[in-house]
């Protein structure tokens, strides 16, 4: 009733831009464009479509891990991140290195934390700088790096990334960095035109690139901070997911290049087996209501935001079982998902209180030295709370002032780069 109608609708926006663009292909991104391709490649038959859809099995891991060394810069931006609960083992762990060259790495940087102590914000610069003053770090990232590259590059070749014609990205978005990532490896292996890509939702897009190459079907960078506020990209990854894990990198096998893939919890498994089967029984009754329509004429505007007001009620107020039901799935919102905990993980009182506005600034400004213990989906972790609706509240104000502050920033820098 949710999820479902809220998928279809973002992959029929999709197809209908990529026929008004000409769009000879489009490449839906594992693991979050797993869903959204299956119903691609219904419509395209259901209405003798001429878009290929193909299926790229990557991840944020296994192609950055493979492309670092093309772009050290960006390859310490990205190791360094921040996200929940971020420390020297999350950070080691996104590099590539083994367990010996980490300790090496270590002992030359001497930073003041343990290594799975949280490290505030504030403090990665500083993680940063010493990364990147470490001679023997780099040397080591770029040799696995290297090794990596080849098969990566031979595997975006055989699903037909390096051929000529009009192609764009299909996935969740966020940051768009994948798509920032697979147009440098083919820049690197000769390709000239740039491919754009196709998102369920921006917060901002990578700096210095091109802003008419990402386009946006829920929010964007510069509009859309009221679903923002009520709407949870942790919640949305785990509920459009595949029932396999990341992929973890490449290999090759009787003369094909095949990913390989990480592990799954059961849990998450049984949950995305559901949701297969609720998808094919939807599917069936949208080829009875829908083979004649022509959906390039459907008020996409008018039914977002029928889709937004199911979505907000299920992301920001879940029911008692909602948040019990899907808060269990596992959740990992690092580039590694070897560490992935429940996606509304359980919190106390005080635990709860300190994602509230005022506990936020006093952190970000330095003034409050506690840590933090953060939820991936905070509003699924507040239902049991007695003051639910305090929580709630503070939480709310708090994403309100962040995502209005991002909109003007994000408009600022759009029409200046225009």
């Amino acid at each position: 009733m949710i999820i479902h109608p809220s998928i279809n609708l973002f992959v029929l926006w999709v197809l209908n831009d990529a026929i008004k663009k000409r769009k000879q292909k489009l490449y839906f991104l594992a693991r979050d464009g797993y869903f959204m391709h299956r119903i691609a490649e219904f419509y395209c038959t259901l209405w003798n479509l001429q878009i290929e859809c193909e299926y790229i099995y990557c991840s944020r891991f296994s192609l950055r891990l493979a492309s670092y060394y093309l772009d050290m810069d960006s390859a310490l931006d990205h190791i360094c991140r921040g996200g929940i609960d971020v420390n020297l083992k999350k950070i080691m762990g996104r590099t590539g290195l083994s367990k010996q060259e980490i300790a090496v790495v270590l002992k030359y940087i001497k930073l003041p934390y343990e290594y799975t102590e949280p490290i505030p914000y504030k403090q990665l610069k500083q993680v940063k700088k010493g990364l990147k003053d470490c001679a023997y770090f780099i040397e080591c990232v770029k040799k696995h790096s290297k090794k990596k590259y080849s098969i990566m590059q031979a595997y975006l070749s055989q699903v037909g990334l390096m051929d000529d014609g009009t192609a764009a990205f299909v996935d969740s978005g966020w940051t768009g960095s994948i798509q920032e990532t697979l147009n440098l490896v083919l820049k690197a292996s000769g390709k000239k035109e740039e491919v754009d890509g196709y998102y369920w939702g921006l917060y901002e897009i990578p700096s210095g690139s091109k802003r008419e190459m990402y386009h946006s079907f829920y929010f964007t960078p510069e509009k859309g901070y009221k679903r923002k506020i009520f709407f949870s990209n942790c919640l949305f990854e785990v509920l459009v997911s595949a029932p396999y894990g990341m992929t973890k990198g490449y290999i090759e096998k009787d003369g094909r290049i095949i990913p390989k893939c990480g592990k799954i919890s059961i849990y998450n498994r049984e949950i995305i087996r559901i949701e297969q089967e609720n998808l094919d029984a939807y599917l069936v009754q949208i080829k009875r209501r829908m083979k004649n329509i022509d959906f390039s004429n459907i008020d996409f505007e008018k039914e977002k935001r029928v889709i937004s007001k199911n979505l907000t009620r299920l992301m920001s107020c879940p029911t008692i079982k909602e948040a019990f039901v899907l808060g269990r799935m596992k959740f990992s919102d690092d580039i590694v998902d070897d560490n992935a905990v429940c996606l509304a993980r359980k919190m106390n009182e005080i635990e709860l209180i300190q994602n509230h506005l005022m506990e936020k600034i006093l952190r970000s400004y330095g003034i409050s030295k506690k840590s933090c213990c953060e939820s991936a989906w905070y509003e699924g972790s507040i239902v049991r709370s007695h003051w639910r609706w305090i929580h709630w509240a503070n939480y709310i104000i708090y994403k309100s002032l962040l995502y209005i502050k991002k909109e003007f920033y994000g408009a600022y820098r759009y029409v200046r780069t225009k």
